[in-house]
């Protein structure tokens, strides 16, 4: 296999652009961060199989390997009775599976360019909450400062919930002994932009750090893939939205995600 890395990123001009850079370990990788343009998409869809790595064949595999687990958790939620030890699990299983189907579904139409149906921000974040509450332990305290009214943003909501969980997972990585996690939304100020925020009381970064935090690969965690914060950043950036850092050695980082309002 092609050692290659497939980027298509969008530039500060607005133009989507392809940048290709050798891989590590004979492996070929897809990242879309952020771009919605269509052609771009397919020319990157090209190169992967080139490359000998058929992301629509791998995502149309997937979502069968979900339904699968999909079609158990509802017949076990089925068997089961309301009050039976253990179906909140199968519930959240069945939830996360649902999600990754959605996720393999939007590698499956590439070039599409539909308006995403309005998205209820404060809907995503509770349900996001419950997924991941019970993984919490008793270390992570997690709280949830949802502002009430807020307007519907335009973001697919697969691609809100998993931009949502990687940040989340950030944030937990940081806090291995334990601290508190929250989750913010704000009405719209100036840019007419909806705020989602992640907060959480880890150990921060430096400056030198922060500044490469979205960079795809990046990472200064030993079993890090360095994925999670240019994908969550992508997904917003390809709504039309931006999504900006805070963070500082010993105080924590907050990850600010600015979601454009649906239209």
């Amino acid at each position: 296999m092609v050692p290659i890395h497939v980027l298509l990123c969008r530039g500060d001009d607005g133009e989507a652009r392809l940048r290709l850079c050798g891989g590590e370990g004979g492996e070929a990788r897809l990242l879309l961060c952020g771009g919605d343009d269509g052609e771009a998409r397919r020319e990157a869809l090209r190169l992967l199989r080139e490359a000998g790595l058929d992301v629509g064949g791998f995502a149309h595999d997937l979502g069968n390997l979900l339904g699968v687990v999909l079609g158990h958790a509802e017949l076990a939620l089925d068997a089961l009775p309301e009050d039976a030890p253990g179906r909140a699990d199968v519930e959240r299983i069945r939830q996360a599976a649902e999600r990754g189907e959605a996720l393999s579904r939007r590698f499956l139409a590439p070039g599409r360019a539909d308006r995403p149906s309005p998205t209820d921000l404060n809907a995503v974040v509770e349900e996001t909450a419950r997924l991941v509450r019970p993984a919490l332990g008793g270390e992570v305290e997690l709280d949830t400062r949802l502002s009430e009214g807020l307007p519907a943003v335009g973001i697919d909501r697969a691609a809100l919930e998993n931009a949502l969980l990687n940040v989340l997972v950030n944030a937990l990585a940081a806090m291995p002994d334990g601290g508190r996690l929250t989750i913010e939304t704000a009405p719209p100020e100036g840019d007419e932009r909806v705020r989602l925020t992640v907060r959480d009381t880890g150990h921060g970064m430096p400056a030198e750090v922060a500044e490469h935090a979205f960079e795809p690969f990046f990472t200064t965690r030993e079993r890090g893939t360095g994925l999670g914060l240019c994908s969550a950043r992508g997904a917003v950036e390809e709504a039309g939205g931006r999504t900006t850092l805070a963070s500082r050695p010993g105080r924590g980082t907050s990850v600010h995600m600015h979601l454009p309002r649906a239209r």
